[in-house]
């Protein structure tokens, strides 16, 4: 009795035994599942450096994202753009972040050591710029110029000229021209709506002869004819020349001596100045004064006359 007693609980365990082996199997099995599966990756992530957006798994490429309120421009090679990027024909401007620099008012925004003039939408201008009271020029990849000369105007290392009278003239240009002439106009109609400019009143006669020894004598003679409303001859042509060259013109100013009294030389001449423009002349002093009207893109100069020096205006 006490044998058949030992052979039962000796089974018992057995089958206990078997019971218990596969649901811990079992278990082993299902906690190494679980932890084998990977998380989808789903939204903004920061990878090497750059930003990517997922969906399911999947980078976004060639698409605009708004995220918490944010913009973000994903390019062909995924990451998001930095910096000043192209997108439908418009260059956009992106904080070092990957967001759309936006804001209330345009601004000067800085990525790393780049600055960019941008308005609300986060669009970078170029060309030629009036911040403020200062001048600034940003390049067709919209980055303003900094630490260098260009068109003999000096940027400094926040890219605003230096204020000397370069960037003086530059800006007095830029306003009149602006006022005088349309989008819409051909360049010679631009070029004529200076010359109209110059010799319909605006200037007044006034005795000023420049030390044509001093560089850059030609830029200061056209700012203070410019902002005086106040010339000879001298002031005439400078001032036609600098809107010539704002319209986007190469001119040259003639410095000779013509018939005349003036000077009271026993040549019977007297100083004078004119432009050149395309190896045509101009002459505005003349026709404001009408001693030799009409001398607008004349093949020649067709009095009699010296010629004491030609100067390039730019």
């Amino acid at each position: 009795m006490k044998r058949v007693k030992v052979v039962f609980l000796a089974l018992c365990a057995v089958m206990l035994f078997a019971l218990c082996v596969p649901a811990a199997a079992s278990a082993d099995v299902q906690t190494s599942t679980e932890e084998n599966v990977e998380t989808v990756k789903n939204g903004l992530k920061k990878e090497g450096g750059k930003y990517y957006y997922y969906v399911n798994g999947k980078k976004v490429k060639r698409t605009w994202k708004k995220i918490n309120g944010k913009r973000y421009y994903f390019t062909s090679k995924y990451f998001a753009a930095t910096g000043c990027f192209k997108v439908s024909g418009k260059l956009f401007v992106f904080r070092s972040n990957g967001q759309l620099a936006e804001s209330s008012k345009p601004a000067i925004i800085n990525v790393g050591s780049s600055s960019y003039y941008v308005n609300k939408n986060g669009v970078a201008a170029t060309g030629w710029l009036k911040i403020g009271k200062k001048l600034y020029y940003a390049g067709t990849a919209g980055k303003l110029m900094k630490n260098r000369t260009y068109q003999g105007i000096t940027f400094t290392k926040t890219g605003a000229a230096k204020n000397d009278t370069a960037a003086q003239l530059k800006l007095k240009t830029m306003s009149i021209a602006s006022s005088i002439t349309k989008s819409s106009m051909s360049k010679s109609e631009k070029l004529r709506a200076c010359w109209n400019y110059v010799v319909g009143g605006k200037i007044r006669y006034s005795s000023y002869y420049p030390n044509l020894n001093k560089t850059g004598w030609q830029k200061e003679t056209a700012l203070r004819t410019l902002t005086t409303g106040r010339g000879n001859c001298y002031g005439f042509a400078c001032a036609f020349a600098a809107l010539a060259s704002e319209v986007g013109y190469n001119p040259y100013v003639i410095c000779g001596r013509v018939a005349g009294n003036r000077d009271g030389a026993s040549d019977g001449l007297t100083r004078h100045c004119w432009v050149k423009i395309d190896n045509r002349y101009y002459d505005p002093e003349a026709q404001y004064a009408g001693w030799y009207p009409g001398v607008y893109g004349y093949g020649s100069y067709n009095i009699y006359h010296t010629i004491q020096k030609t100067v390039k205006f730019i």
